[in-house]
């Protein structure tokens, strides 16, 4: 975030009383989802999104009709 937005907010935040700082943290918490921090590693960053439905054992048409080697 930018540092003088995070400033500025901070700043209105102090402004308000209790019930008004309470109705707004309420708000951010019902609409505003926070992310699971990162994995250090890259690996298993996807576990579980894909499924493997088998093994590429052969080209899906024959070599004589690649355009490449013609």
């Amino acid at each position: 975030m930018n540092a003088i937005l995070e400033q500025r907010i901070v700043q209105l935040l102090h402004q308000l009383d209790d019930h008004e700082l309470y109705k707004v943290l309420s708000y951010v918490e019902a609409h505003i989802s926070i992310s699971e921090p990162r994995a250090e590693s890259p690996f298993g960053l996807f576990k579980g999104q894909f499924e493997i439905t088998g093994d590429i054992i052969s080209p899906s048409i024959p070599e004589s009709e690649w355009e490449a080697c013609q």
